[in-house]
């Protein structure tokens, strides 16, 4: 084990980062860095080292070549389990990097870490699973290296591959600074899915994978049939979720600063109140060229929305109706504070570059697992973020054995305000690539009706758990429960797709899958909302199903779901895509279970 960088600390310590080096006598096969614990919440990282480690040690003739590791470069935060390095401001060390040689000690150790680093032939940079957070297994290249990088990380098999704008605060990451330096360097964290912009001319391939984007904010992946088109595998899932929409950025009040905001889909409320708050969307920002789009999400509270305290109003807790103008607008801090300039200075850039932003407020608590044997789990956004999980877990899953058969994968924007946006259910998205797609297999009418008779479409959005405070407000003769398995929704007015030979082919998928299957059907007295399948049929005409999984306090800042219905979503979805699927008339299904 070397020190290969070292500072005082002001309590008589000192931080140092050490490297262990595994190497072949006279090899000259390269040499590969791999780094983890930039961030001391995530320690998955080093018992993935550890087991890399275990396999050279067990296969040292396997090896050919340097492999250096890189344990722990944030020692200071995995001493507290915490994200960032201890300090007054929390700093976070992959926002520090190249560092410099006369600069903070932060700054110094990222220096020296990038001198060590330089000359390597690839770095892998792990940004495993956090505590109370798991992801999917992904990597991400910087845009500018992503030619010479894609065939390396695609040969690591992951699930996602993210190719990223050198911009913002990813110039300031470790993978940012080395690829500025000349080094090939990923971010492990997604199979080779190529982008294929909406305004390129598209050239698809039998059996190849590829994805779309529409607004930034949904998204459209697909693998093409290998044969002639026979069928396909389709899930629908959304993105959105209720919040506050930020209308100006910067304004002051009575000593504070302030930012407007409106309610944007139908949210809980009062759960927004005393609870810490940070701002996550874009920043449209002036270029040479143009204008292009920068992510900001920064990792730290910036607001709270107070309550009038009881003192002011002693109704408060015997009913109250909010007025969003009112009641509902954040505090950002004392009076002078900007900000505009918070988020230039996060993506990079400068707040006078900013022409325009589609920014929200988010809540900055950490999923976490709860109940006496964390059989549930709380956080934000669990509608409908639980079924895009589960949907794309399945669709990855996909092992695309039927040649005829392509599958779909795709996440919607704007459910929660009606679906009617461009990139909404409502809007032409999946009707486009599907048009792309059969045009350049040579598809004609017949055959592309043909295919789509031959589908299932999953509509995924959650549904109602029964409420044990409320149970009345369920039907109590369909009562979901919490960790009871998948649901199937039902609604005689047809908002929900779900028909009896929908539902019967699903419950078999599922049944094949081993998962349960609860019904979900509103109380007679009380009308149901629409679904995206709803609405996306009207203009592809597959055969659809709505499903999701049952949870509590929907629409809530903080919302809470079983762990098991997760684990059973995902797998009916991967049951799903590797289920041949065939209409031989009206009716009837075949189904290679």
């Amino acid at each position: 084990m070397t020190t290969i960088a070292d500072v005082a600390l002001p309590i008589e310590e000192r931080w140092g980062i050490k490297r262990c080096r595994y190497a072949t006598e006279g090899a000259s096969a390269g040499r590969v860095c791999i780094a983890t614990g930039t961030h001391g919440d995530e320690m998955m990282g080093q018992l993935i080292v550890y087991r890399i480690e275990q396999r050279i040690a067990a296969n040292p003739n396997a090896l050919n070549g340097v492999v250096d590791f890189y344990p722990m470069l944030n020692p200071l935060g995995l001493d507290i389990a915490h994200r960032m390095v201890p300090s007054a401001t929390r700093l976070d060390m992959n926002r520090a990097f190249p560092g410099s040689p006369d600069g903070t000690p932060l700054e110094y150790l990222c220096w020296q870490i990038i001198q060590d680093m330089s000359g390597a032939d690839l770095v892998l940079d792990i940004h495993a699973s956090a505590r109370n957070k798991s992801e999917l297994y992904e990597v991400r290249v910087s845009a500018k290296e992503a030619d010479r990088l894609l065939p390396r990380v695609r040969a690591l098999c992951p699930q996602l591959i993210w190719v990223y704008p050198d911009k913002g605060s990813f110039s300031a990451s470790l993978t940012g600074a080395l690829g500025a330096a000349g080094v090939d360097a990923a971010i492990l964290e997604a199979e080779g899915y190529r982008n294929c912009p909406e305004s390129a001319a598209w050239h698809l391939v039998p059996g190849g994978k590829y994805y779309t984007t529409r607004n930034g904010s949904a998204i459209l992946a697909w693998r093409m049939p290998k044969g002639p088109l026979t069928g396909w595998h389709a899930a629908a899932s959304h993105s959105d979720s209720p919040t506050w929409r930020i209308k100006t950025l910067d304004g002051a009040d009575h000593g504070f600063a302030r930012a407007e905001v409106e309610g944007y889909g139908g949210m809980l409320m009062s759960t927004w109140f005393d609870r810490p708050l940070s701002v996550a969307g874009r920043l449209l920002v002036r270029t040479a060229d143009g204008v292009e789009s920068r992510l900001v999400h920064p990792e730290r509270a910036l607001a709270c929305i107070p309550n009038l305290c009881i003192h002011f109003n002693r109704e408060a807790n015997t009913g109250l109706n909010y007025n969003p103008q009112v009641d509902l607008q954040p505090i950002f801090g004392a009076e002078g504070g900007s900000l505009k300039d918070t988020l230039a200075a996060e993506a990079g850039g400068k707040a006078e570059d900013i022409l325009a932003t589609d920014l929200v407020l988010c809540i900055t608590e950490k999923a976490q697992r709860v109940g006496l044997q964390g059989e549930y789990f709380m956080s934000g956004r669990i509608d409908d973020l639980e079924c895009a999980y589960a949907t794309l877990y399945g669709f990855l899953q996909g092992r695309g054995e039927e040649a005829g058969r392509g599958d779909i994968w795709v996440m919607f924007d704007n459910e929660e305000v009606g679906s009617s946006s461009r990139q909404g259910a409502q809007g032409t998205l999946m009707a486009d690539v599907l048009a792309r797609i059969e045009e350049s297999l040579g598809v004609t009418k017949e055959q592309s009706i043909r295919a789509r008779t031959n589908c299932l479409l999953l509509s995924a959005d959650n549904g109602h758990a029964i409420h044990p405070n409320h149970p009345e407000k369920s039907d109590q003769k369909l009562p979901v429960n919490m960790g009871g398995g998948v649901i199937l929704k039902y609604n005689a007015r047809q908002t929900y797709t779900t028909s009896g030979l929908t539902g019967a082919a699903f419950t078999a998928i599922c049944e094949k899958a081993g998962v349960p299957v609860q019904t979900f059907a509103n109380r007679a007295d009380v009308a149901g909302g629409s679904t995206l399948g709803n609405l996306l049929g009207r203009q592809i005409l597959m055969p659809m199903v709505d499903i999701g999984v049952g949870q509590l306090a929907m629409h809530s800042a903080m919302e809470t779901a079983s762990c098991k219905d997760a684990e059973y979503l995902a797998n009916a979805c991967a049951a799903y895509y590797n289920t041949p699927i065939f209409q031989p008339k009206d009716g009837e299904w075949k189904l290679g279970l």
